[in-house]
């Protein structure tokens, strides 16, 4: 991790686009949930969250996000996509 870095915590949510996160198609948004910590010099990060759209079915995300993204996806807590 850089100075400059910044590592979501618990209750944000994350919007995705589809090449901030591994193994995934196209955008996501998850309240976060769990992060786990980083080994100096990650570029990638490990959270856990709940999908906040109105189709998903609410169960535990685990995905692999750059950490670059963090600052741009952050939104609100009470954030949620536009159906």
């Amino acid at each position: 991790m850089t100075g400059g870095d910044v590592v979501p915590v618990p209750g944000i949510v994350l919007a995705l686009d589809e090449a901030d996160y591994c193994y995934g198609l196209g955008p996501i948004a998850l309240r976060v949930t769990l992060v786990e910590p980083l080994a100096a010099g990650e570029e990638w990060l490990r959270i856990t969250g709940r999908e906040v759209h109105p189709a998903a079915d609410g169960g535990l995300r685990e995905v692999m996000i750059r950490l670059a993204a963090v600052p741009r996806a952050t939104r609100p807590a009470g954030w949620r996509p536009r159906p």
